[in-house]
């Protein structure tokens, strides 16, 4: 029995996942004389399948800018497996474009991480990372009113302006849920928290770990930008714990 293979580290889900072309055209003589060679599967024009894995070491090496060694350590896995996954994920991306068939990002072995041990590709700098419950995975958003039951929560590097999106797991949680959801922002590096509201529980486990701001607009992007320009001022409004209610 093989080894079971190993989980790879993924910062978030694409925002994105169907690619496919705008031009369609039937085959004509000259392109099925370039083709010829190509099984008759070739001419159904089945999706291309990349799994999240590979998307997310395309973008690291790719997007980011992060060389193969660091990549493996951020995703957590072996050198020659980025260099594996990355010639794979290469020809599919290849084979996407020049066949013109939808690319398709799902599946693989993978588990979220935000942006826990992501480091700039600027050595010897340290991100910073913000982050505001929001109503939906989308950088137009607008701001969710309860921290511990946003949909999603919204990650925001300072230094690199990239923005990540994560499922709060809490948020249907019977009790203790800005708790939970507290934790996950620890959990992912993030130093300044941006929300309109919070609950003593949650405040207390930021306490000398996160500093909780409050926003004043209704977007995501707006605050960022106040924030940036020093207009949000620390929150002082605490909401009484409910105590896992």
């Amino acid at each position: 029995m093989g080894r079971p293979r190993r989980c790879r580290k993924v910062g978030a889900m694409p925002e994105t996942k169907i690619f496919g072309p705008l031009e369609r055209k039937p085959l004509d003589k000259e392109l099925n004389d370039y083709i010829i060679c190509y099984s008759s599967e070739h001419l159904v024009k089945e999706n291309v399948s990349l799994t999240v894995d590979e998307y997310e070491v395309i973008r690291l090496l790719d997007y980011v800018g992060l060389n193969q060694e660091d990549c493996s350590r951020y995703m957590e896995i072996a050198r020659t497996t980025v260099t594996s996954m990355y010639n794979d994920a290469r020809r599919k991306l290849a084979t996407a474009i020049i066949e013109g068939r939808e690319l398709v990002i799902s599946g693989g072995n993978y588990e979220i991480c935000g942006f826990k041990n992501y480091r700039s590709k600027k050595k010897g700098s340290k991100d910073m990372i913000l982050a505001l419950p929001v109503d939906e995975a989308v950088k137009e958003t607008k701001l969710s009113i309860s921290f511990g039951r946003a949909s999603f929560y919204m990650f925001y590097n300072v230094e690199t302006e990239e923005f990540k999106f994560l499922e709060n797991s809490a948020k249907d949680a019977e009790g203790g849920a800005g708790i939970k959801a507290a934790q996950t922002i620890i959990d992912n590096d993030v130093k300044i928290m941006l929300t309109p509201r919070c609950g003593k529980n949650a405040t207390d486990v930021f306490e000398g770990n996160v500093e909780v701001f409050k926003t004043t607009f209704d977007t995501a992007l707006e605050n960022i930008k106040a924030y940036k320009e020093g207009k949000l001022a620390k929150l002082d409004e605490i909401a009484p714990g409910r105590h896992g209610k």
